[in-house]
């Protein structure tokens, strides 16, 4: 399959690339720092590879599917994924899935990275893998390094969020800390994917960010506030549930563990010898990884698919503390 490779060149030159089709609409507004620089990173897959990217902006509803890993403290890195797909054209994945789900899914088992120690789940986990491919969207995955102390300024005070000042006091800082992170990223890739008239559905696991009725509630204030900054031309409908609600025979638990997938395997990946995030070409160590991590890594480097894939490093390093880069 075709390796993850690093962007290189200078992004700003995108600007001059009007000939082709553009998937990615870059923020261009350098005052959101950090999530201005994430969104010129993604525009240079763009230019680079022209359509590799997935035009998602004629479906009339899309579906922002999230989770992270890496929260344990052994992980010297977070992953955060991201599925944004066109509901329209999932039709596919979804017949598929299903398939999947009869062969090897019943009794109500749901895929996830930590659960593939389960014989069942470890059988399905490369045709889960392969009816993934067919869903039309971009996978990200943002790898982070936890020897960043903040990734973006401000989180949860009276100048971002007035309206969550009380609420936010019932949290805490470090679950408030990754609600504002799942919210800003997925808002910057809602920013650079939608279009103005699309529907959200926002689907995330019923973990610590929406763990009761309570922060369910607060959760979608965040979200929506960080749309609303990040992708103000957006004026559709924000739809935001958790894997509880069963729609579609457990579609929204699938979709989500497709995200689950794809940040368990980015974490265990870069833990390999404590590696630091890579500035240019990456090449795995050749250390073993897990049989389950090999299977989804190698799954991740496939292209000529309906699903593409997009893993962007944030870690230290001499020449900028932050420095994102695509590979």
């Amino acid at each position: 399959g075709r390796g993850l490779r690093h962007s290189v060149g200078t992004v700003r030159q995108l600007a001059t690339a009007t000939t082709m089709p553009q998937s990615w609409k870059r923020l261009t507004s350098p005052r959101f720092g950090l999530a201005d620089r994430m969104s010129d990173a993604i525009a240079a897959v763009q230019w680079r590879d022209g359509q590799y990217l997935a035009n998602l902006r004629d479906s009339r509803e899309l579906i922002v599917a999230c989770d992270f890993s890496g929260s344990h403290k052994a992980a010297g890195f977070e992953a955060f994924a991201f599925l944004v797909g066109a509901i329209g054209g999932s039709a596919p994945w979804m017949d598929a899935r299903s398939r999947v789900r009869e062969q090897f899914l019943s009794r109500s088992r749901r895929m996830a990275y930590k659960a593939l120690n389960d014989k069942q789940k470890r059988k399905a986990l490369l045709s889960f893998l392969c009816a993934a491919d067919l869903f039309p969207g971009n996978l990200f995955v943002f790898v982070i390094s936890k020897k960043l102390q903040t990734v973006f300024d401000d989180p949860g005070s009276q100048r971002l969020f007035p309206e969550l000042v009380a609420a936010v006091r019932n949290w805490k800082s470090k679950s408030f800390y990754r609600l504002l992170l799942v919210a800003t990223l997925g808002s910057v890739l809602v920013s650079g994917l939608s279009a103005p008239s699309q529907d959200l559905l926002w689907v995330i696991d019923q973990d610590e960010i929406a763990a009761n009725p309570t922060k369910h509630d607060h959760a979608g204030h965040v979200i929506h506030h960080c749309i609303s900054t990040y992708a103000p031309a957006n004026t559709g409908q924000l739809t935001f549930l958790t894997t509880e609600a069963d729609i579609s025979n457990r579609m929204t638990e699938d979709v989500v563990a497709i995200a689950d997938l794809a940040a368990g395997c980015m974490v265990d990946a870069f833990g390999i010898g404590d590696q630091k995030a890579p500035t240019g070409l990456w090449v795995r160590f050749a250390a073993t990884m897990l049989l389950k991590g090999e299977v989804i890594l190698d799954w991740l480097a496939q292209a000529d698919v309906a699903l593409h894939r997009v893993v962007i490093a944030l870690d230290q390093n001499s020449k900028d503390p932050l420095g994102p880069g695509p590979f």
